[in-house]
């Protein structure tokens, strides 16, 4: 099983995909626009199945990737920041950087792959809801 994990910023998205003992398989940056994403979306597409991509900041700014990942059929998970947090001071890296923060978590993904929240559509819809609702 491939786990690709993705660090996503405004103006630009990281990714890595590891193989099922956490080794890094290859990696990734594009931009957050639309060519970005669909040259990400493309890349992970061309990566071997099963696969899951694992998302931290998915329902913001990742919200693009994981619309354009859902249509193609990908099985996502969202990793909270506290655990990349986490994750990041107990992989030894220093300090904040965007290849070591995919890797974190990608390897989230991998070892929580069954407690982690599934992103799906109806979950997209019932935030926006809510957020609708809020402004009304």
């Amino acid at each position: 099983m491939i786990i690709v994990g993705i660090d996503v910023h405004s103006r630009s998205h990281a990714a890595a995909a590891i193989d099922e003992h956490g080794r890094l398989v290859e990696g990734i940056e594009v931009g957050a626009d639309v060519r970005g994403l669909a040259k990400l979306s493309a890349w992970i597409a061309a990566l071997p199945k099963p696969r899951l991509v694992a998302i931290e900041n998915a329902r913001g700014y990742g919200l693009a990737i994981v619309q354009s990942l859902l249509a193609q059929g990908e099985e996502l998970v969202d990793v909270p920041a506290t655990l990349t947090c986490d994750g990041r001071r107990s992989s030894g890296q220093r300090g904040k950087h965007d290849r070591g923060d995919t890797l974190v978590v990608a390897r989230i993904g991998l070892r929580d792959q069954e407690r982690l929240p599934r992103l799906d559509a109806t979950v997209l819809d019932d935030e926006l809801k809510l957020l609708v609702d809020a402004r009304d």
